[in-house]
């Protein structure tokens, strides 16, 4: 198993190198492509998150979500999980619309699913 976290020093990051996992650090942004589709090459499966609340910025979550399903088919994967929520905007027929938190993340579930088998894990907390 590998695990890609921006801080491998951090107490979660230490916990899953405990449980055996391979730590890499590495940004997962827009212009480090290469070395996102380095870091997920021979993945069976990849598990990925994005972290709206660093930049508050849907453009940004989105294109970050689009690299990791884009990296994990170049690698071969069988299947992309995604940490995902649903498309408020959407589901609320337009009534709440300052949602792009949730809409990033569906917008991101909505594009891998065209690259690749992909399982959208919601959570409310």
């Amino acid at each position: 198993m590998r695990a890609i976290t921006r801080d491998p020093s951090k107490t979660a990051a230490q916990a899953i190198a405990q449980l055996g996992a391979e730590l890499k650090q590495l940004e997962i942004i827009a212009g480090n492509e290469p070395a996102v589709y380095e870091a997920f090459n021979g993945a069976d499966v990849v598990f990925g998150v994005t972290n709206y609340w660093q930049h508050f910025d849907k453009a940004r979550d989105v294109a970050e979500g689009k690299i990791m399903a884009d990296a994990a088919h170049a690698a071969g994967a069988r299947l992309f999980i995604f940490s995902g929520l649903p498309q408020v905007s959407t589901e609320s027929n337009g009534k709440y619309t300052n949602v792009q938190m949730f809409d990033s993340k569906a917008e991101v579930v909505t594009y891998a699913r065209t690259v690749l088998p992909t399982v959208d894990i919601q959570s409310a907390g």
